[in-house]
C-alpha cells in the first residue's frame, strides 16, 4: 500500500494569486493597516500561513492578536471575493479522474499544506477532490512545513505504510527539504524544484498531469 501526500498551491492548484490577495485584505481589515505589495519581502512560495501571519504581526509591531477574526475574514474573502469563478483558478481538468483511479488502486491519499485548515478546505472543495482524501494536514498551530507533513506521515503509519512507500508531492524547495528531513520520497512539480538535491527515489515533472500519467511507472521503478 502506498501513501501519496499532496501540497495544494502550485501543485494541485494555482489560484492566480487569489489566496495571497485574500490573505492581505483579511489582515488589513482585521488590523486596520496597509501591507505593501511585496509583503515586506515575505515569500508565500512554500510558506506556512501561520508563520507569515506571525511575521506580519512582528514587523508591524501589532501587539493584540486577533487570529480568529482574521481567519473569519480570510475564509469569507476566499469564498466570495477571490473565489474560483472570479479569479479563474487553474487546475487540471482531470484531477477527479486521477484521484478516483488512485483510490480504486487502494492508495492512501492525504494533503500537507501550509494553508490554514479552513482555507485548505475551501480550495480542496472547489477542485472537487475533497471526498477522495483520507487526511488533511493543514496549518493549525504549526509554523514549519516539516511539522505539518509529519502529521500526514504519522497518519499513514496507522495503516502500516512505511517511509519508503510514502511520497510527498510539492512545488517548492521547502516541500523538498521537508520530505528529505523526514526521510520520505519526494516528487517535485514545476520550475521551483532544486534538481541537484533530488534523492535516488525522488522524481521531477513539469506539471501534475505528467506525474499522474507516469505514476505507476514511478512505483515500478522503486520496487
Amino acid at each position: 500500500m502506498y501513501c501519496f501526500i499532496f501540497d495544494i498551491d502550485g501543485t494541485l492548484l494555482n489560484t492566480n494569486s487569489a489566496g495571497k490577495k485574500a490573505f492581505k485584505e483579511a489582515f488589513e481589515s482585521t488590523y486596520n493597516v496597509l501591507i505593501p505589495e511585496d509583503f515586506f519581502g515575505i515569500s508565500f512560495l512554500g510558506g506556512v500561513d501561520l508563520s507569515i501571519y506571525k511575521q506580519l504581526l512582528q514587523i508591524m509591531e501589532i501587539k493584540k492578536n486577533k487570529l480568529n477574526k482574521f481567519l473569519d475574514n480570510y475564509e469569507y474573502l476566499l469564498s466570495n471575493k477571490y473565489n474560483k469563478k472570479k479569479y479563474n483558478w487553474i487546475f487540471s481538468e482531470n484531477l477527479e479522474e486521477y484521484f478516483n483511479n488512485l483510490k480504486k488502486n487502494n492508495f492512501l491519499l492525504a494533503v500537507a499544506t501550509g494553508n490554514f485548515y479552513k482555507t485548505a478546505y475551501i480550495k480542496l472543495k472547489e477542485i472537487n477532490i475533497l471526498n477522495f482524501l483520507d487526511f488533511i494536514g493543514a496549518c493549525e498551530n504549526e509554523t514549519k512545513r516539516e511539522d505539518i507533513l509529519l502529521k500526514a506521515i504519522n497518519f499513514a503509519k496507522l495503516y502500516n505504510i512505511e517511509s519508503n512507500n510514502t511520497f510527498y508531492i510539492g512545488d517548492a524547495i521547502s516541500d523538498q527539504l521537508a520530505a528529505n528531513s523526514l526521510n520520505i520520497n519526494f516528487i517535485g512539480i514545476g520550475k521551483n524544484i532544486d534538481k541537484n538535491i533530488l534523492k535516488k527515489n525522488d522524481f521531477y515533472f513539469e506539471n501534475i498531469d505528467f506525474m499522474f500519467n507516469n505514476i505507476f511507472k514511478i512505483l515500478n521503478f522503486i520496487k
